[in-house]
């Protein structure tokens, strides 16, 4: 179903004019997009929680859940790929030799000072990774990367539902 613009009627904005006996004058476009913004944040964050090992992703999104990026050697930092809600997975390439990628094992702070490890002394000789952590905006690798491997780091990440502008008239709920 459409946000707005069904020739027939048959669309979200005419919906909500009929169930409210309302009109474009009593409630505007700009307010029953906020409030399909709302409700389709709502219906994804349940759709999220079910989780059952299942990758949802909006089909407003273009493109594919899963970013890469080139593995720099003596570079510990990488960027968390724009618009992610969580990170479901870091994966990279070891060396230019192999095409097969390996997961990472995600680590807490909490888990390296409960083990009385500061982050400073964690995996300091640079090498394969074996672990990664989020932090703020970036994922940090443990060890530090010994090896140079375009596009040898792979993020899979869950990202949001696509919001209806006002004036969106072919735009449809990215959930069936």
């Amino acid at each position: 179903m459409q946000f707005n613009g069904n020739s027939d009627g048959q669309d979200l904005v005419a919906l909500t004019d009929d169930l409210l006996n309302s009109n474009i004058l009593a409630y505007p476009l700009q307010s029953k997009a906020r409030a399909a913004n709302k409700w389709a944040r709502q219906i994804w964050s349940w759709i999220f929680d079910a989780y059952g090992g299942w990758l949802y992703d909006d089909s407003n999104q273009t493109g594919t859940p899963i970013a890469t990026q080139a593995l720099t050697a003596s570079t510990q930092d990488y960027a968390i790929p724009t618009g992610s809600l969580t990170i479901r997975g870091i994966e990279i390439l070891p060396n230019t030799t192999t095409t097969v990628f390996q997961r990472l094992i995600p680590i807490t702070e909490e888990q390296l000072t409960s083990k009385m490890i500061s982050e400073g002394s964690f995996f300091t000789t640079p090498g394969v990774p074996i672990y990664y952590r989020p932090i703020g905006q970036k994922i940090r690798l443990y060890p530090i990367p010994s090896t140079t491997v375009a596009s040898g780091l792979r993020v899979t990440f869950d990202r949001g539902s696509v919001a209806f502008a006002s004036t969106a008239t072919t735009q449809t709920p990215g959930f069936a």
